[in-house]
């Protein structure tokens, strides 16, 4: 992932567990990024999504946010399967992204493939921000 380089906005910044710190693609480098984490799971349940910039007063309407995110994973032999593909809500709320907690798709994630893509535009800013994903399953 690239960061904006206008300020602290790293890729890192949205599994930091603080919705104050965001991920920020700036507005000439696209409307899409793609997130990789590797995180060993025999099954994903849910995704919990803080979509755009909630560190300051205003700056959530001020920026753009992402618009839909596609899931996939890769297992212990490399192997790219599509999970599942969620357009995001344009609310300045928590999102949940529920999986079938059964199906194959779901269970021995080696990692996990996650595409932001598109955007709803920002008041002022059309830079792309996501704040936080926090993901549920088991190990």
């Amino acid at each position: 992932m690239v960061a904006n380089t206008f300020e602290s906005y790293y890729p890192r910044n949205v599994i930091d567990g603080n919705r104050a710190t965001a991920w920020g693609l700036e507005s000439y480098q696209g409307s899409s990024g793609t997130f990789v984490f590797r995180m060993p799971c025999r099954r994903l349940d849910h995704i919990v999504v803080w979509n755009g910039n909630w560190g300051e007063m205003g700056a959530w309407e001020d920026n753009a946010r992402v618009r839909r995110l596609t899931i996939s994973k890769k297992d212990a032999k490399g192997e790219t399967t599509f999970i599942g593909s969620f357009t995001l809500s344009n609310r300045h709320q928590s999102q949940t992204l529920r999986f079938d907690f059964a199906a194959p798709e779901t269970r021995d994630i080696e990692t996990l493939v996650v595409k932001a893509s598109g955007k709803y535009q920002g008041i002022l800013f059309q830079d792309l921000y996501l704040a936080e994903l926090i993901f549920f399953g088991n190990k």
